[in-house]
């Protein structure tokens, strides 16, 4: 894949990135690495599901750390959406809503720490999940898609302590 054709599917799916933002408080920074890392640059987003949510009616096989290595191949069923918004929405809800990444959203003004609090909070099982997310963002300069605006997170109590 070209650098132009990276840089045309971060275009496309930064606007739902930010409306995400806009709605949930999740860095758009960290959404579009995500999108991009999850889904192999739009390559693998079955079923419009461009963030690997589970609990749905695909069967789909992906590798899963086993151990610190990744090549334990699992099969989980997916989840799958109407569209790109839709897969958007749901990781944006998912997100700020579930506790377990209460300490990820404590860090929602800074979409780095965000992105390593991640895989702390159990986002990932890839040990160098965070390393990846962040290379991308500053890669590609992802931090220009971040809204300084004041994120529903934070309104919801969801900050700091």
């Amino acid at each position: 894949m070209t650098r132009k054709e990276r840089e045309s599917f971060i275009e496309k799916i930064a606007p739902a990135a930010q409306a995400s933002q806009r709605a949930h408080g999740v860095p758009a920074s960290v959404i579009v690495a995500q999108a991009i890392l999850e889904s192999g640059w739009g390559r693998h987003a079955p079923g419009n599901n461009f963030f690997g949510i589970k609990k749905g009616a695909a069967n789909v096989p992906y590798v899963e750390a086993v151990n610190g290595s990744l090549d334990s191949e699992v099969r989980a069923k997916y989840r799958k959406f109407e569209s790109l918004t839709a897969s958007f929405e749901a990781h944006g809800k998912l997100l700020s809503t579930d506790e377990r990444y209460s300490r990820a959203m404590s860090d929602a003004d800074n979409s780095i720490v965000f992105a390593t609090s991640l895989r702390k909070c159990g986002y990932s099982v890839d040990p160098h999940y965070d390393d990846k997310l962040v290379a991308l963002m500053t890669g590609y300069k992802l931090m220009r898609f971040d809204s300084a605006a004041p994120k529903k997170a934070a309104a919801k109590g969801m900050v700091r302590a």
